[in-house]
């Protein structure tokens, strides 16, 4: 039995069976993901730094050929984030270890370092070269010795995040079965799909700034003619919106553009 399903296989399965119109998106499901109601993981192979437990200032260690599931606390948080940003990859670094499936690592290491050397290696070979005096004139010796104790101390401090594609991103089975078996599961994805987050609240207000801007609407007094303008142009257009409800958003777009 499949144990992990992909993004699309994840709302294949959440959608079965439910209505068109309350069915969920890539979005709703990293909403979720960042509510913490579900915990997503990433597929990775590839270089893992890690250190003994209880030990952070002891030797760093450098395992080349480690594969399996990982996760991190704040990882719905992180989709979600990039997703918003309309890219298809997200930056981790730190993750904790949920299945592996190839690793030589000692069984009570569950917390990892990520470290792409194909694009790290010779930053990080440049500036360590350039700042210590202890490897001047010894380039070619880091590069044949990348297992060298202090070299991948340094390497785990300051190394940069690694990319992973949205499509190394999974949710467990058993994950899905918990949400889909609530008796509360469609009213939760109507919630999810009014929610609006700070992020689009923001770019909602910038919208509103600009074309304030274009228009020659007066910000400087949200409750004011501007705001009275809008709602009845609201009203000739069908919809009724609330003094104050117009004047909160022209307030932070106000804010938005100082």
């Amino acid at each position: 039995m499949k144990k992990y399903f992909n993004i699309e296989e994840s709302l294949l399965y959440l959608n079965k069976n439910i209505d068109k119109h309350e069915q969920l998106s890539i979005r709703d499901l990293f909403v979720f993901a960042a509510k913490k109601v579900i915990q997503p993981c990433f597929f990775y192979r590839g270089v893992i730094l890690w250190q003994e437990l209880e030990d952070e200032d002891g030797e760093v260690y450098r395992n080349p050929s480690f594969s399996g599931y990982l996760t991190a606390n704040d990882l719905g948080e992180t989709l979600l984030e990039f997703y918003d940003d309309d890219l298809d990859f997200f930056k981790i670094k730190w993750v904790t270890i949920v299945d592996p499936i190839y690793s030589e690592l000692p069984d009570d290491i569950k917390k990892i370092g990520l470290y792409d050397e194909r694009n790290e290696v010779h930053n990080l070979i440049d500036i360590f070269y350039r700042d210590s005096d202890k490897y001047e004139n010894s380039f070619t010796k880091i590069i044949d010795q990348m297992i060298d104790k202090e070299f991948l101390s340094f390497v785990h401090t300051v190394s940069g995040w690694v990319n992973i594609k949205f499509s190394s991103a999974y949710f467990s089975r058993s994950e899905l079965e918990n949400l889909k078996s609530t008796s509360v599961m469609p009213e939760n994805i109507i919630d999810v799909k009014k929610e609006i987050t700070t992020r689009e609240k923001n770019n909602a207000s910038l919208i509103i700034g600009a074309m304030s801007e274009l228009l020659k609407i007066d910000l400087t007094q949200p409750y004011g003619e501007a705001n009275k303008q809008i709602r009845e142009t609201i009203e000739k257009m069908g919809g009724k919106l609330s003094k104050d409800t117009i004047g909160r958003w022209l307030n932070l777009a106000r804010e938005n553009i100082k």
